[in-house]
């Protein structure tokens, strides 16, 4: 992946853990004044803003202009492989969240030909699913875990969770 990061300080260790084919990172930040990144990824990648803190919001942009608001717990954001954005923090002290970088390859091997690989290209830089927002919660929590469980557990709700995210029948 790469980034270009500015007025973000790391509190604490960075926390995370790979799964076959998914690397999650459990990322708390101190956010400047003008916080602001840009980040571009070979790979899918999921975003989901576990806590915030401050009266205002981190922006996801788009290389086509689309402004997205992330102002709550649970609020997420699904980039394509590929696709640039720029994030910026007006008025927040902190963000605590989860990044999940999978291998779409691996992706097709979880789930074969039920995958739609349309919805993998598809942006979507700003939606809440109260499903996905517990299970990207519990994976939060293990990567988080001093003693995470079996490497079962963590795949069982990576599964849960994209089967969910790319509605896999």
């Amino acid at each position: 992946m790469e980034s270009r990061i500015e007025g973000f300080s790391v509190i604490g260790d960075l926390k995370w853990h790979v799964w076959d084919g998914v690397v999650a990172d459990l990322w708390d930040v101190s956010c400047g004044d003008k916080a602001e990144g840009y980040y571009v990824s070979p790979d899918p990648r999921l975003f989901v803003a576990l806590d915030v803190d401050g009266d205002g919001a981190f922006f996801v942009e788009g290389a086509k202009g689309e402004l997205r608001r992330h102002d709550q717990a649970f609020s997420m954001a699904y980039i394509p492989a590929g696709v640039p954005i720029r994030g910026r923090v007006e008025g927040l002290r902190r963000i605590r969240h989860l990044d999940l970088h999978f291998d779409a390859a691996a992706l097709t091997r979880r789930f074969g030909r039920s995958l739609d690989h349309e919805a993998l290209r598809m942006s979507r830089f700003q939606f809440r699913d109260d499903r996905i927002a517990m299970l990207a919660g519990m994976i939060a929590a293990e990567c988080g875990n001093d003693r995470p469980l079996h490497d079962l557990y963590g795949e069982g709700l990576l599964n849960a969770l994209f089967a969910s995210l790319f509605q896999i029948d």
